[in-house]
């Protein structure tokens, strides 16, 4: 009879439940983090792509709004010029008829024209009666609505004069600058402007 004696301990039976689900485990982290970084391109795509259309967008907004602008400035261009068109006047040629009723020591200081026809002049005369004369002669003209004056201002300058004796003497030269306010009639300009 052949007995047998194991003094060695039995091997435990190995338990591969424990592996199995630490390895399916990590199967499964694994796989969930592929999945996730698919996940999260696939975002990042649609983020890039949906800012890029804003942008787009963006961009046709402001070529839009900017031909808004444009058309919107050619329009206030175009009544400015009819505006202008309408409103122009010859300088030149109301200035020329201002001086012709300038008495013959009467002079310009300042001449200045404003939009909607009014006229500002600054002339310097000899004598009160001389402005009040060229008021009168600036009303009766049928260029002019109406002409005021609003001001007149005693103005004494004293100057050297030498005489035969080579002697400087002072002498006080007394003169009066009338500042005038005047509106133009537009039509009756032109009127006299293509009859000249």
């Amino acid at each position: 009879m052949n007995v047998e004696i194991n003094l060695l301990p039995k091997k435990p039976k190995k338990n591969y439940a424990l592996v199995v689900s630490l390895a399916s485990l990590l199967l499964a982290v694994a796989v969930l983090l592929v999945l996730g970084t698919f996940y999260y391109q696939s975002i990042q795509r649609d983020l890039a792509r949906v800012e890029s259309e804003i942008e787009t967008v963006r961009q046709l907004q402001e070529i839009n709004s900017g031909q808004e602008i444009v058309t919107n400035e050619a329009a206030i261009l175009d009544e400015t010029i009819q505006w202008l068109e309408m409103d122009s006047v010859s300088s030149s040629f109301v200035l020329e008829a201002f001086t012709s009723q300038l008495p013959e020591r009467g002079f310009f200081l300042n001449y200045d024209y404003s939009t909607g026809g009014s006229v500002s002049l600054r002339i310097q005369f000899d004598t009160q009666r001389e402005a009040a004369s060229y008021l009168h002669h600036l009303n009766q003209m049928n260029m002019v609505e109406n002409a005021v004056l609003r001001d007149l201002r005693l103005e004494e300058t004293v100057i050297q004069v030498e005489d035969e004796d080579e002697e400087d003497e002072e002498e006080t030269v007394r003169r009066y600058t009338a500042n005038y306010t005047i509106q133009l009639d537009f039509s009756q300009v032109d009127r006299d402007e293509e009859e000249v």
